[in-house]
């Protein structure tokens, strides 16, 4: 007995290998199989045609605004353009002079003149905290006035759509917009309130005209932020000088109307950014920035064993188009559809066994794509109606001004008459909230997204709010 029992144990061990061997096999057999795609997904799969280059879009023009004597922004802005698409090719490496091409993006700010935080301070209060404002201001004439001319272009229309999830982005003009309040606010300290008024004006028409001329989520959501702090900014204005301010007031109110159809666009920007990501789905080298931090040439050889490409787009097209639905409804329902739409998204995915052998790897993608944030869809819907509410916030807070009601109970009285009811709290429908502790107005915001309001929520008491 005892010398039969290696040969058992041989036999024994050589079964358990037989039988993982024939597990491991009917996993790769069954994953080397993909389905046709949707017609759902190949809809999906057409992109918009890129418009070109023009003199006429200051976008061009944005990405070469630090560009050396001898070279326009708008040269330097093709270069940067080009390098950008060059990212999405394939093929593509990443080198040094590839790199260097984006420092003619980068636009040099002092550090004293990155002041702005929303919602914790006016801005014309960390203003006065800079000393030598006027100075400051002169010092930057070249960035200013590259942006300035930037925002007299006729057109802004975004010309880089990433087709991978690792693509490049430039940040935002932050920065630039800082510089171009903080001229304003120089203005207003000197007593030049129609030039403080006309740079907000101006500054005020570029974000909306950035607003509809972005084609996708992540532009389209740094043009609602802009627009949020341009608000924000006038209402400091507003209730730092009222009286000065009276003869300005409808100029002011005309820069807080309510987003244009194309400036809270929902439809088309949002299918543009799920081509976007439908397209990187298909690029299985592309997935190892998706789901891991592994060596990419390690990684690089699994995907095609365990990813069934097509297979995955189909998922991510029917999933998105539930989640899209969120951007046909007002902001009145705007918690219950977003919920609805999860939910429903996430009861699209097979359950059981197979969801663990079949497609592992696509279908844990496009499930981590089902959550509140994934993708920005649901964070661009909350942070167009986030961004009308702030609007119309400040719009009522100068029609009070224009009214003359200042007293906690003429704000109460406006509120509840045509004044009020004209700018109503975006979620409820409701008139807008007045807490006479705080002396502010405010609605409750549903938005899931992640926004520059937050410190204004935090600030009033979960509130997205203004002071008086």
């Amino acid at each position: 007995m005892r010398n039969r029992l290696p040969g058992i144990l041989l036999k024994g061990l050589l079964w358990v290998l037989g039988a993982l061997a024939l597990a491991v096999g009917a996993l790769l057999g069954v994953n080397a199989y993909d389905e046709p795609l949707s017609t759902e997904a190949k809809a999906l799969l057409v992109m918009p045609q890129r418009p070109a280059a023009s003199e006429r879009n200051g976008y061009v023009d944005r990405l070469g605004l630090a560009a050396p004597e001898g070279m326009t922004p708008h040269e330097a802005g093709l270069k940067v353009l080009a390098a950008l698409r060059a990212q999405d090719e394939a093929g593509f490496k990443r080198t040094k002079e590839w790199g260097t091409t984006f420092k003619l993006s980068e636009v040099k700010i002092d550090k004293q003149m990155r002041f702005y935080a929303v919602g914790v301070k006016s801005v014309l209060e960390q203003a006065l905290g800079i000393p030598e404002l006027a100075q400051l201001v002169t010092k930057h004439e070249l960035p200013l006035a590259r942006y300035r001319a930037m925002r007299e272009k006729p057109e802004y229309v975004d010309l880089y759509y990433p087709t991978r999830p690792d693509s490049l982005l430039l940040p935002g003009i932050l920065n630039l917009q800082q510089l171009a309040f903080l001229a304003a606010a120089a203005k207003a300290f000197a007593g030049d309130l129609e030039g403080a008024v006309r740079e907000l004006e101006q500054e005020n028409a570029f974000h909306r005209k950035a607003a509809a001329g972005s084609p996708n989520v992540t532009q389209k959501m740094i043009a609602a932020s802009s627009l949020q702090r341009n608000a924000l900014f006038i209402s400091d204005v507003v209730r730092s000088n009222p009286d000065a301010l009276a003869r300005f007031l409808p100029r002011l109110e005309a820069l807080v109307r309510p987003l244009s159809a194309a400036e809270a666009d929902m439809a088309k920007v949002l299918h543009s950014d799920a081509a976007t990501w439908a397209l990187a789905l298909q690029k299985t080298d592309a997935l190892v920035t998706m789901v891991t931090d592994l060596d990419p040439h390690w990684w690089n050889g699994m995907p095609s064993l365990f990813y069934r490409p097509r297979e995955t787009v189909n998922l991510f097209a029917a999933r998105s188009a539930q989640m899209r639905k969120v951007g046909d409804v007002p902001a009145t329902q705007y918690l219950k559809a977003a919920d609805e739409a999860v939910a429903q998204a996430h009861a699209l995915s097979p359950r059981g066994p197979a969801s663990q052998l079949v497609n592992p790897v696509g279908r844990g993608i496009v499930e981590s794509f089902s959550e509140p944030e994934a993708f920005g869809t649901l964070t661009y819907v909350g942070r167009v109606h986030d961004t009308q509410g702030l609007l119309a916030l400040v719009a009522l807070q100068i029609g009070l001004r224009a009214a003359s009601a200042t007293t906690p109970e003429a704000i109460v009285a406006a509120l509840a008459g045509p004044l009020g009811k004209e700018r109503p709290d975006p979620y409820s429908g409701r008139p807008m909230t007045f807490d006479p502790k705080t002396n502010s107005l405010g609605f409750e915001s549903q938005s899931k997204s992640s926004t520059d309001l937050v410190a204004l929520k935090k600030r009033f008491g979960g509130r997205v709010a203004i002071a008086l």
